[in-house]
């Protein structure tokens, strides 16, 4: 994963460095070749790990209550799975959400490992047949062995799979579990206008406050 990361990463740069109207020249591409492992390791262990270049799909944190309650209910174990090989998903996930609630949600963070998928991992770890498993992800994976439901909050239909839902709390629906008040709002990264249908316009003439 590292490999690759670093590959996407260097193209990237080099792509600024030596495009453009304005490429650099040698002296500042041997000056970036000298400096690039040291901003790679910087991006990809620090930079990259921070909250605040993440945001929660709108009601993630009130799905991942209605888990811990199902869970603690004895209802099914909980993983948070990553494939790649990538074994910066926990920390990641610390950082978002807080240890606590990475502690009290998931039984394991799992990554793939050698040559085994997330999914290996996650068989070994819990036991259990695929055929109990439920997959949960933005869009289905031919190498899952699980039942995918795919969920992808994007604003707009035409920019989710076919099939896939469009809010997390969907989920509450698809397993049965109880909603809460508020629960069948729909939130998006959209904002809206709200108006009043009867609302007969500025006419140019007085105080433009007196339509509002």
């Amino acid at each position: 994963t590292q490999d690759w990361w670093q590959s996407v990463t260097r193209a990237t740069y080099e792509a600024v460095l030596t495009g453009g109207d304005f490429p650099y020249d040698a002296d500042e591409v041997a000056a970036y070749e000298a400096a690039f492992p040291a901003l790679f390791e910087s991006l990809q262990r620090e930079r990259l790990l921070a909250a605040d270049l993440w945001e929660l799909a709108p009601g993630a944190q009130r799905l991942l209550q209605a888990l811990r309650a199902w869970r603690d209910a004895g209802g099914p174990r909980v993983y948070a799975c990553t494939d790649g090989f990538d074994d910066r998903l926990g920390t990641l996930l610390a950082n978002v959400l807080g240890e606590d609630v990475v502690a009290a949600t998931f039984d394991a963070v799992v990554g793939g490992g050698g040559e085994a998928s997330a999914f290996a991992v996650a068989a070994e770890a819990h036991g259990a047949p695929a055929a109990a498993c439920k997959h949960v992800a933005t869009s289905s994976d031919s190498a899952c062995p699980y039942e995918t439901v795919a969920v992808d909050p994007a604003d707009y239909d035409a920019d989710r799979d076919d099939g896939a839902l469009s809010s997390l709390l969907d989920l509450l629906d698809v397993w049965g579990l109880p909603k809460a008040e508020g629960d069948d709002v729909v939130v998006t990264s959209r904002t809206y206008s709200v108006y009043d249908a009867e609302y007969p316009g500025f006419d140019g003439e007085g105080d433009p406050a007196e339509y509002l």
